[in-house]
């Protein structure tokens, strides 16, 4: 009796739980009201395992309990040999992410691993190559014109793959006209300006580039001193305790869904479309003291814009040390866009790249220019640009003058 009372609700399970994956591959995310219950969901895993669970439940009174025994024994195997499988080898996909591809650094504090591979917050793939960067392996130089492209995430490419950075799509474009341009990747996330000087010292010389990039995000500009103490770390370890479990198996899951959700992001149009008045809201709106909108305003301590204005002649020191041309491009804040008083932050590192002669890009324009903003973001996963932003930054680029000069001398 107890068991014909069961089977209709794990039915009935089974239907819903189908139902909810359905709609969440149609609408790759939804939330709506049923009956005064809020229904909502923008990851397939829950409901995957709510699905395996009521299914399981749902064989077991069927086969009853000595084929049920045999059956999830036969799972279990399965499993894991499939656990075995992914261990042995140990695909990206199965890495616990950021943590994987950095290492402490007695020089900035943390640095990019050699040799690492591992997956993005957002699913991407992420390998490093030996000599530390976020790029094919570099080679000689050669005949080519080489251009170095240093930054923190936005450079580094957070959230999409390699080839849909700015530095890449630059690549392609000035490719596209000029085969022999290469533009190297040297963005580290959560860089500031003072670790951008330290990779011009340290790494950048011996690339021997013909142009430097300098990917300028706002929170660059927060510690533009060099620290009295670097204190070696790896800033993303707790990811690993908070993120991802023992099993290898479930890690591939994990970031297979993770990949899905950032792929289909766009079509959680609850979310979405809140994207960028959400970014204005969340900095400055309902948190006035947030440290983005004190930098975005320029209400920071005075002492902090005249380090920052001591780490620009040294910037402008060394370009003119090693005679390379040197092209700063500001990535606009999503919070920015259509704001002019936030953008008291781009009006000054302007007036000090103008100051020491260093070219200066303003690639916020070209974003308000678009119809639509939003879309140059990952929102609402993240408020890293997306490749459609990344595309416009490289636009901007390839577009300057300095870019344009190098390429007069490149043969086509």
């Amino acid at each position: 009796m107890l068991l014909r009372s069961i089977t209709p609700l794990l039915n009935v399970a089974i239907v819903y739980f189908i139902t909810l994956i359905l709609a969440l591959i149609v609408t790759g995310g939804y939330q709506f009201e049923l009956f005064g219950i809020t229904l909502s969901s923008n990851r397939i895993d829950p409901l995957a395992i709510g699905l395996m669970t009521a299914g399981g439940l749902r064989l077991a009174l069927h086969l009853g309990p000595g084929n049920s025994v045999l059956v999830f024994t036969s799972c279990l195997l399965a499993m894991s040999l499939a656990e075995v499988c992914v261990r042995v080898l140990s695909p990206a996909m199965a890495q616990p992410g950021l943590v994987q591809i950095h290492q402490p650094s007695d020089t900035y504090g943390f640095e990019l691993a050699p040799g690492s591979v591992g997956q993005g917050m957002l699913g991407e793939d992420i390998s490093i190559n030996p000599q530390g960067a976020r790029d094919a392996p570099f080679t000689d130089k050669r005949n080519n014109k080489r251009i170095v492209a240093i930054g923190d995430s936005f450079t580094f490419g957070i959230g999409v793959e390699l080839e849909d950075s700015y530095v890449k799509q630059l690549e392609s474009m000035l490719r596209e006209t000029h085969k022999n341009v290469e533009v190297l990747n040297l963005g580290v996330g959560s860089y500031n300006f003072w670790h951008y000087l330290e990779v011009l010292n340290n790494r950048v010389v011996d690339l021997v580039p013909d142009l430097v990039i300098i990917g300028f995000y706002l929170d660059d500009l927060s510690v533009p001193g060099h620290p009295q103490t670097v204190i070696p770390h790896n800033p993303f370890e707790q990811r690993v305790h908070d993120d991802f479990t023992a099993s290898a198996l479930w890690n591939v899951i994990r970031n297979l869904m993770t990949r899905l959700e950032a792929r289909y992001r766009h079509r959680r149009g609850y979310e979405y479309l809140a994207g960028i008045e959400e970014r204005k809201n969340y900095i400055g709106g309902r948190k006035p003291d947030h440290i983005f909108y004190r930098l975005q305003t320029g209400s920071m301590d005075p002492g902090l814009y005249r380090v920052f204005g001591e780490a620009v002649d040294k910037l402008a020191a060394w370009s003119i040390r090693e005679n390379v041309p040197v092209v700063v491009v500001f990535i606009p804040d999503a919070s920015q866009i259509n704001e002019p008083i936030r953008q008291s932050v781009n009006r000054t590192v302007a007036s000090e790249m103008a100051r020491v002669g260093i070219e200066f890009v303003d690639a916020t324009p070209i974003f308000e220019a678009q119809p639509d903003a939003r879309p140059l973001y990952l929102f609402p996963l993240d408020a890293h640009t997306s490749p459609s932003g990344h595309a416009l930054i490289a636009q901007v680029l390839a577009q300057n003058a300095t870019v344009r000069k190098l390429l007069e001398a490149v043969p086509k």
